[in-house]
């Protein structure tokens, strides 16, 4: 075998090693925003997903595939948009809740988290108790983000507030 063809084999086995690492997260991804939506109990219109690089479409809802990007830190990630409603409010009748959240695989886990301070959850695939203890901790950071802000946030014209990687909601 040539030099070119021995290097060209060596490419393509990168190629599949990535793509398949590639779906694997699609697939945990989507396992565990399945598991958030349920866990908070959203109703389907309350929440979508975004890419959290580039320019996403507001009006537009995506897939877990079409969501998740591999960045420079090594971390896929993925946007999840929560759109909290309250329904006697007369001036802002919802309000967005855009958290970042970022997945990379370590062994026979998957690591989660949802800002570069967070040590990250390790979560195994199949064990409830790992995945609620990552949808407790994502709900405690959007309960502090709101609580410690309280008179600012509701004064926000429908800004949404971010939590986690990039939060504004402090």
């Amino acid at each position: 075998m040539s030099k070119f063809l021995e290097l060209s084999q060596l490419y393509s086995q990168s190629r599949k090693r990535y793509f398949d690492y590639q779906a694997d997260i699609h697939g945990f991804a989507d396992t565990l925003i399945t598991g958030l939506v349920d866990y908070f109990s959203i109703p389907p219109r309350q929440m979508k997903l975004f890419p959290v690089s580039g320019t996403a479409n507001p009006e537009r809802g995506y897939s877990v595939k079409e969501a998740t990007l591999l960045a420079d830190d090594n971390f896929w990630h993925l946007g999840i948009q929560i759109d909290l409603i309250c329904d006697e409010c007369n001036t802002i009748p919802k309000q967005p809740i855009l958290i970042n959240i970022g997945i990379k695989q370590e062994d026979d886990r998957y690591l989660a988290k949802i800002s570069q301070n967070d040590k990250g959850h390790k979560i195994r695939r199949g064990e409830k108790k790992d995945f609620e203890r990552f949808y407790g901790h994502v709900f405690e950071s959007i309960k502090k983000s709101m609580e410690s802000s309280l008179l600012k946030f509701l004064e926000k014209e429908s800004t949404p507030c971010r939590v986690g990687f990039l939060s504004n909601c402090s």
